[in-house]
């Protein structure tokens, strides 16, 4: 750097707010640059004999915390906020238990697991972030990165911005007899993520179709539960899935289906209703929307099979088919959300 002071200067002003921030910004800019030079200072000088190799402990292992998570971030390296979730706490081997297995003392925890997932879920989902020529967001890595080929100095700026939330998601969440055992866990599940991701639209379904949207949104998860209980006549009651989804097709897929919607449906198949009215209604939602997922929480099992005429007459229509039988199975949802349009995709025994 032919002027490493302006460089100095011209950072802390951008990255600094307060004095305390100041001071921790040109303790981090000096040691990052005095290890710079010793690196330089190390290397053998032309004509002197090369010292006897030994294996030296690894200076990135001795940098200070701090400098080395500026240097990880300078390079590129992705931090703990864009890695998968990582263990939340000694409840870990929860997430790997199938719901219907929880003990009384178990399930305050897991609730509790489950809508700090979701949340989580939610916010990667919705904060995603693009280059841009604009003005928008400063980019500070893009920018040095930018630069560097000019010598280091800041010729130009690069920014970044909010990507457009175009994708809509459309919920069907089976509350049918057959699915108790694990329907209290994936309501807990769209309340938490619906709290966070608001261009969504969840539905209910046993004998009926019930739009939920508002209730879901509204006060604590006690009070909606509430709600629900007073709004869902048919909870725990018998499976219509083809009334149900025909319900939805013919009442709202004019409003909600398009290219950017994708439709995720969990199920575990189960359907006492019109087959023929089921396949006629999965076909539509295929053909209408831009994905559809559906989610079954006995698929957790290595002996499933889509044996029951309900599952036999949706999966021809399905673009991915995975479980949902444990915190790790909704942990993977957002995988499933990332990919792009059709393509039958089974996954099992998550």
């Amino acid at each position: 750097l032919r002027h490493p002071e302006q460089f100095r200067l011209s950072l802390r002003a951008v990255l600094t707010k307060s004095l305390a921030d100041q001071h921790r910004f040109d303790k981090l800019f000096e040691n990052y640059w005095q290890e710079l030079s010793r690196a330089v200072d190390s290397k053998t000088k032309p004509g002197e004999p090369e010292a006897p190799q030994r294996r030296s402990p690894d200076p990135r292992k001795n940098a200070p915390p701090a400098l080395q998570t500026l240097r990880e971030w300078l390079q590129g390296k992705k931090s703990s906020e864009d890695l998968e979730l990582a263990a939340f706490s000694p409840v870990e081997v929860l997430t790997r238990k199938d719901f219907s297995a929880f003990t009384e003392e178990e399930l305050t925890e897991v609730m509790k697991l489950i809508q700090v997932m979701a949340k989580s879920l939610a916010t990667r989902y919705s904060r995603r972030f693009r280059a841009t020529h604009q003005e928008g967001r400063f980019d500070l890595r893009r920018t040095m990165r930018r630069n560097l080929r000019r010598g280091g100095e800041i010729l130009e700026l690069a920014y970044r911005r909010r990507r457009i939330q175009r994708l809509q998601l459309v919920i069907l969440c089976d509350v049918s007899k057959s699915m108790d055992l694990y329907s209290r866990f994936l309501i807990q599940f769209l309340y938490a993520f619906q709290s966070v991701y608001r261009r969504m639209e969840t539905f209910v379904f046993s004998t009926s179709l019930h739009r939920v949207t508002e209730q879901l949104q509204r006060g604590t998860f006690a009070e909606a539960l509430q709600e629900l209980a007073e709004t869902v006549p048919d909870w725990s009651g018998g499976t219509r899935i083809g009334e149900s989804l025909h319900t939805f097709v013919t009442e709202y897929g004019g409003r909600l289906l398009n290219d950017r919607t994708i439709v995720l449906i969990m199920s575990d198949g189960w359907d006492t209703g019109d087959i023929h009215l089921l396949e006629e209604s999965m076909h539509h939602l295929h053909e209408h929307a831009g994905r559809v997922i559906w989610l079954n929480p006995l698929a957790g099992s290595p002996e499933f099979e889509p044996s029951v005429r309900g599952m036999q007459a949706a999966l021809p229509h399905v673009d991915v088919f995975a479980p949902v039988h444990n915190v790790e199975s909704l942990r993977n949802l957002l995988r499933f959300l990332k990919v792009n349009r059709k393509g039958v995709s089974i996954h099992r025994n998550m």
